[in-house]
């Protein structure tokens, strides 16, 4: 199989990943942090050596904390629900977030009486439109404005700095959903000073399933949405702040987050401008293997802007019945339909069929490149 659907996740780890996850499933298999026996000691150290190879990987020296998660919808979830909320509140979003961020956030804000508001993007350049959303923020304050910083339809790498700027103006908190972009943009992280950014280890990281999490500005005490046994503070019914594991309830996957630090290490080895670049690379081939293949219609955001991630349609075809026939023809994976992102399809204009979704990683090679154009000149 030709896996193109690496946004879904990454069809090959890390160099390591495996054999990581296997050492620590054979010999640490215990709960780290709730027993004082020599194995939860070095499972526990083992976690937090993790915590620090994401800082490093993100340039974040100081003032954050690495929450875990056995999932960014997970991580999503703990955020939006233990926010404070009533009425008055108003919650921004752009128009490409994925349904982790909008389906909790929906059903907050129906609870609770108040609103979300999508963000301007202009359709024919992909930029952001600040100075309306100016005007928004100031016609209906802004408390907490989410981002996903790719787009993992369109591949788009959003003004992150910028956006994270102006709400921080309006006094708003600014969640980064960059289960997309960490590991696979060369962004700096630090300079853009989100209040949280939520991470997948499964995919840009090149890691196993069962480890995500939140990068955790010490600006913001965060009360999760998500209850339950700690290791800490026991006697007490109340949750502890992040310090003390609030945002961690339930006993981690030690093994999954073994596996992650060592996706993210060879990812420091390597350096994640030289993946990138790379990435980008065979989009760029892609573009130019579509060019001589009048049916397809390439959705590519402009050349800065691009991540490993290209969306299109084919002519005569909905964009299931493509799929089913590169796999079934040409044993070639990639992502049909509307990729949980509900807000893109409506600012694309195909809700009505959805997009072919193909997505790179490092991994992946000129040859698979040209077998998928190959393939769509053949519809």
């Amino acid at each position: 199989m030709i896996c193109l659907d690496n946004a879904a996740t990454t069809g090959r780890k890390a160099p390591g990943v495996v054999k990581a996850v296997c050492d620590a499933m054979e010999h640490l298999s215990v709960n780290a942090g709730r027993g004082s026996y020599a194995a939860a000691r070095e499972a526990a150290r083992r976690i937090d050596a993790c915590r620090e190879s994401l800082l490093r990987l993100a340039g974040l020296t100081g003032g954050w904390r690495v929450c875990f998660a056995p999932s960014a919808t997970v991580a999503l979830n703990q955020i939006i629900l233990g926010m404070p909320c009533d009425r008055y509140s108003g919650f921004y979003v752009t128009p490409f977030e994925h349904n982790s961020v909008m389906r909790p956030l929906d059903a907050l804000c129906r609870r609770a009486g108040c609103r979300w508001y999508e963000l301007p993007f202009d359709r024919e350049t992909w930029r952001f439109d600040a100075e309306e959303a100016e005007v928004q923020f100031r016609r209906a304050k802004p408390d907490v404005v989410f981002a996903s910083v790719v787009s993992n339809t369109t591949g788009l790498v959003l003004p992150a700095l910028e956006l994270t700027r102006l709400a921080h103006r309006f006094g708003a908190k600014v969640v980064l959903d960059c289960s997309q972009a960490l590991g696979a943009v060369d962004l700096p992280w630090k300079a853009i000073g989100a209040d949280a950014m939520v991470f997948a280890g499964h995919k840009t990281l090149l890691g196993p399933y069962g480890a995500a999490g939140i990068l955790l500005s010490e600006r913001w005490d965060l009360k999760g949405g998500i209850l339950g046994g700690t290791g800490t503070r026991s006697l007490d019914l109340t949750m502890p702040g992040p310090d003390a594991g609030g945002l961690e309830p339930g006993s981690l996957d030690v093994s999954a987050l073994c596996g992650l630090k060592a996706g993210v290490d060879w990812l420091l080895e390597r350096g994640v401008a030289a993946l990138a670049a790379e990435e980008r690379r065979l989009i760029g081939l892609f573009e130019a293997g579509c060019r001589a293949l009048p049916k397809v219609r390439l959705l590519l955001p402009p050349q800065e802007r691009r991540s490993g991630i290209a969306a299109f349609t084919v002519e005569g075809y909905r964009s299931e019945d493509v799929g089913d026939i590169l796999d079934g023809e040409f044993g070639i994976a990639v992502r049909t339909g509307y990729q949980c992102a509900p807000l893109v399809h409506d600012w694309l204009g195909t809700r009505e069929s959805g997009v072919v979704r193909a997505s790179v990683s490092w991994f992946n090679t000129e040859e698979e490149i040209r077998a998928l154009t190959a393939a769509l000149a053949t519809l």
